[in-house]
């Protein structure tokens, strides 16, 4: 929903009802109708008679009984550019049972003391509707706003505002219950997208923070503290398979001091994991001191075998077209690179005669200790 388009709405709302209401206190100074005047026929396309009872300041033409020179009872005004009110007067006022159209809104319900007040309906021209409570010519109390686009807000309204508890139903399905402010989520709901999942807890301008309990259509459980709608701070994570999790979080996964219990044990038989998670994975300190070291060697072994491999190079044969391959595969993330630079340099050495003179450099965890790496100075 656009709440831009609500304002303009409550605001349109009250620039003509206050236009009209000032129109029409005016003509208790009107004089009225005279009675030598025939009251014949009506107004083509107006049902209003050919001459009106008393006229405003403003132009306005006022069709109905007068007390005291001021507007009273039933009747209706309307103005040249197209604004009408026909229902109950009271001292001048509209007051009672009416209906306000313009050329850009709709308002049909109660007045008081020249407002919109009461329960009515209004309907702007963007097809927006609401129903329910107003007060001072705003929404005010039990109501229900729907856009053209079928998103509905129902529940309280103050001032104007989608203020309190109630229901907030968007186009795509989604669904938040609970307590608001200014048209977004504030304190203490539900909300329900538009997969199924479930959250409950303490929402603030419309984002998920502090404590809070995710129920995952496809099972999965989660309790504990969010973020911006991610799983952040201490909470308990269980799987749709049982698995469970329960220690820290950052940004939507495991993250700090943890334990994740199986709810089978593994192949090797463990039963849980403890330790320290960082960014979803658990860290193994002596597995972690083994890859530095590897690094290490690698690195302090590729001079030696960058020689190696070079010095074992064919040497040139004069008189005769020499063709070199130097293929590098410098991601070492998937070994897929490692292969594609294994079978190119396969089909050169069958197909344009390259063998012995073909040097390949890979970064591989396979190939360290073998094959020189893809270095900015191996490549030199």
């Amino acid at each position: 929903m656009e709440t831009t388009k609500m304002m303009r709405l409550i605001s349109m709302a009250g620039a003509i009802l206050l236009l009209a209401f000032s129109s029409a206190a005016s003509a208790g100074n009107a004089a009225p109708k005279s009675a030598s005047l025939p009251a014949a026929s009506s107004s083509p396309g107006t049902g209003a008679p050919l001459h009106p009872d008393a006229l405003t300041a403003d132009g306005g033409k006022y069709y109905g009984p007068l007390v005291d020179g001021k507007l009273h009872g039933t009747g209706m005004i309307e103005w040249a550019n197209g604004i009408r009110y026909e229902g109950e007067f009271e001292h001048g006022q509209f007051s009672g049972k009416g209906k306000l159209k313009s050329t850009s809104f709709e308002y049909e319900g109660e007045f008081r003391n020249g407002m919109m007040a009461g329960h009515g309906r209004s309907v702007g021209t963007d097809g927006a509707v609401y129903v329910g409570q107003f007060a001072n010519q705003l929404f005010h109390g039990h109501g229900r706003y729907e856009t053209a686009g079928k998103e509905s807000y129902e529940g309280d309204f103050v001032k104007g505002e989608f203020d309190g508890n109630g229901v907030h139903q968007r186009s795509d399905g989604s669904r938040h219950a609970g307590s608001f402010r200014d048209w977004r989520a504030h304190g203490l709901g539900t909300y329900t997208d538009t997969k199924g999942n479930i959250y409950e807890g303490v929402f603030a301008d419309g984002d998920l923070n502090g404590k809070a309990r995710l129920s995952g259509k496809d099972g999965r459980r989660y309790e504990g503290e969010f973020r911006n709608w991610q799983y952040h701070g201490q909470g308990v994570f269980r799987a749709a398979n049982g698995d469970e999790y329960k220690g820290g979080f950052a940004y939507g996964v495991f993250d700090g001091n943890g334990t994740y219990t199986y709810a089978r044990p593994q192949k090797d038989g463990r039963v849980k994991d403890v330790g320290t998670w960082r960014y979803g994975r658990l860290e193994d300190p002596a597995a972690e001191r083994q890859a530095k070291d590897n690094v290490e060697i690698a690195l302090y072994n590729q001079n030696a075998l960058l020689a190696r491999t070079l010095a074992a190079l064919s040497p040139r044969e004069p008189g005769k077209i020499n063709l070199y391959l130097l293929a590098v595969g410098g991601d070492g993330s998937q070994e897929v690179f490692r292969r594609e630079v294994e079978f190119v340099r396969t089909q050169f050495d069958r197909d344009f005669g390259t063998q012995g003179r073909s040097v390949a450099l890979i970064n591989s965890r396979s190939t360290v200790a073998k094959v020189p790496m893809a270095t900015l100075t191996s490549g030199l």
